[in-house]
């Protein structure tokens, strides 16, 4: 009887055994033998939080990364993952994104990926609302940290110890890592090491690998953005498609005076209070700092990066008192720290007040997405032109 009830642990206990003594590299070569497309627009954990499949992606040299936040999200028929197909774009879209998935949590995803990032054309959307009083808080920080990316980015022999030190006294002053041991012998040293220890044990290491390989075999089932639409945009010229995106905004939006989608309007409608938006667009944000942190890394990885600044609804944010000029200060600061860094910069701010570009309160979409879809074909043909950016 005992040995009946001890079977299913002693043989959990062999897997577990057996896991443990694989490779990790027979893990990832099966991952590789998979096609990169089927999660090239799932928004999976494997693809934000994971190093596998970023470097299969980065290493085939057809892909597009795309970074952004809850606009990745969204369905559209005008998303750079139906239209940048739609157009036969030299390079495919990947998305690298989830709601709260800011300056920091980019910075991390790209040192992680540092040695495959030379020369690489990616692009980077900022959305101005991250720039609270709070910056990025402990619980968006744990929820999408990834202690694997970490200790890649730690590891990486082509990041300099300058950046890794700031990248150490950034991630310390969240909760869950204020005490980590590693962060804090190497930031106690005064000539910083980071070729000494790591930032997880080989044990963590061996277990987190090889998690994250298996996710990149089998977690693709998921796809977060279909296309349903009957529409072809193939052989429409770009001021065609921005027409329609308008015409197509206005049918959509016939409940509301701020050009919100209907859907949206009717949610914020049942919870029948204001939005309280005040402590966004704070131009003295600890956002700024992870903005130069990013900036610097892309620098150091030598990409090639297109940032891509979206507004907010103008529209709205008047209506609940977030006055124009305090996020025209938030929107210029972000602009003259791009260009003063001389990073390509696509800045569509000024058209806040512009119908159908910003779909509801913050989330660009419809004619914003065609705005930026034509500057990201560009930007991946080498036809980029800061002519079409805002200037100030």
């Amino acid at each position: 009887m005992k040995i009946k009830l001890l079977l299913p642990l002693l043989l959990s206990g062999i897997l577990f055994g057996l896991f443990l003594l694989i490779p990790v590299e027979w893990l990832t070569s099966l991952s590789k033998q998979d096609n990169i497309n089927k999660e090239a627009i799932s928004l999976n954990d494997s693809v934000l939080k994971g190093v596998h499949s970023q470097e299969e992606m980065l290493l085939s040299k057809h892909y597009y990364p795309i970074f952004g936040s809850s606009e990745l999200e969204k369905q559209d028929i005008f998303h750079p993952a139906h239209i940048l197909k739609d157009k036969n774009a030299k390079l495919k879209p990947y998305l690298i994104g989830t709601g709260g998935s800011t300056d920091l949590i980019h910075a991390i995803n790209v040192g992680s990926q540092a040695h495959n990032l030379n020369g690489k054309k990616v692009a980077i959307i900022i959305s101005p609302q991250w720039f609270t009083d709070h910056g990025l808080t402990n619980d968006n920080f744990s929820a999408r940290f990834s202690p694997l990316q970490a200790d890649h980015l730690f590891k990486i022999k082509s990041l300099s110890p300058e950046l890794k030190d700031r990248f150490a006294k950034r991630l310390v002053q969240f909760k869950q890592l204020k005490s980590d041991p590693y962060l804090n012998s190497v930031l106690s040293k005064k000539n910083h090491q980071y070729d000494e220890g790591t930032f997880m044990n080989d044990f963590e290491n061996n277990i987190h690998e090889k998690h994250d390989a298996l996710k990149s075999i089998f977690g693709r089932e998921k796809v977060a953005l279909t296309n349903s639409s009957k529409h072809h945009f193939s052989h429409m010229k770009w001021d065609e498609m921005r027409l329609y995106a308008n015409q197509y905004g206005e049918k959509h939006s016939t409940t509301n005076n701020f050009g919100m989608n209907d859907q949206y309007w009717n949610l914020l409608k049942e919870q029948r209070k204001r939005y309280n938006r005040n402590y966004e667009f704070n131009n003295q944000s600890k956002e700024f700092d992870d903005l130069q942190l990013l900036i610097d890394t892309l620098k150091e990885v030598n990409a090639d990066p297109l940032f891509v600044v979206i507004p907010a609804n103008g529209k709205w944010y008047d209506h609940i008192n977030v006055n124009r000029e305090k996020r025209e200060a938030v929107y210029q600061k972000i602009n003259k720290m791009l260009t003063s860094n001389n990073m390509k910069v696509y800045d569509i701010t000024d058209k806040e007040y512009e119908p159908y570009v910003i779909t509801d309160a913050v989330h660009i979409g419809w004619k914003g997405w065609v705005y930026i879809n034509e500057q990201m074909i560009n930007h991946i043909n080498g036809q980029y032109d800061n002519k079409v950016s805002r200037q100030y």
